[in-house]
């Protein structure tokens, strides 16, 4: 993204929030009402200083082409201003150009890079819908920029995209017969969600260590180390 964004002031209406362009499941309601507090706060102690308007960071929004904007981060303020009522319809907003791209397509990923920063992650659910989508749409993109994207390693990726491929390429007698047997489904998608999980459980083992917290248990902080050393899940397989 070469395009240097530009901080305005524009109209709430004038800003779209499409459910296509996010990649959380649903909005969280105790942090809309935090910002819903922090908002009406926050401009009332700016007034009294400067005058200001809007004190809180902008809105990130992608320009759509036709006058308005697209939003990519900033849901939960957006919507406290929406609950406010127009005395809150004016709002600051950093506008990304759309590059040539297809505006939806750059929300998105803007999107997703401020959600791999934001005190609320992304859930697994929620970055795994990411990253099929992402190989869906963007099968160019390599593995390491989608995992830069979603907040994950390239390997997850890399298991996903093994994944898509492997779903193109099925024969459609084996995958009739396959889907008919219980065992065989239950396997697969077991499997598949270990392997998923597996590398942010190696991250977490590895902070563990890194703050003592299993010191006291010699043979768990053994087993956990010989755990945090692995690099693929073949490697620590019996």
């Amino acid at each position: 993204m070469s395009g240097e964004s530009i901080v305005q002031t524009v109209s709430l209406n004038r800003i779209t929030r499409d459910r296509r362009t996010w990649p959380r499941e649903a909005l969280d309601e105790e942090r809309v009402a935090v910002m819903v507090a922090l908002t009406h706060d926050a401009r009332d102690a700016a007034h009294a200083r400067t005058g200001g308007t809007d004190p809180l960071p902008p809105l990130v929004v992608v320009a759509d082409g036709q006058g308005g904007y697209l939003l990519a981060d900033g849901h939960h303020r957006y919507e406290a201003r929406r609950r406010l009522g127009p005395e809150f319809d004016t709002v600051t907003v950093d506008v990304y150009p759309n590059e040539g791209r297809p505006p939806a397509e750059l929300t998105y990923e803007l999107a997703l890079r401020f959600a791999t920063v934001s005190a609320k992650p992304l859930t697994t659910a929620e970055k795994r819908a990411a990253i099929e989508r992402l190989l869906s749409e963007r099968p160019d993109i390599s593995d390491r920029a989608i995992a830069r994207l979603v907040g994950v390693s390239h390997s997850t990726v890399g298991v996903h995209r093994a994944g898509v491929v492997d779903s193109t390429t099925r024969d459609p007698a084996r995958e009739q017969q396959s889907s008919q047997d219980p065992v065989w489904l239950s396997t697969k998608q077991i499997a598949e969600q270990l392997v998923f999980d597996f590398y942010e459980l190696r991250q977490r083992t590895r902070k563990l260590l890194g703050f003592g917290e299993v010191d006291d248990v010699s043979a768990g902080r053994k087993l956990a180390q010989a755990f945090a050393e692995c690099t693929t899940p073949r490697m620590c397989l019996p």
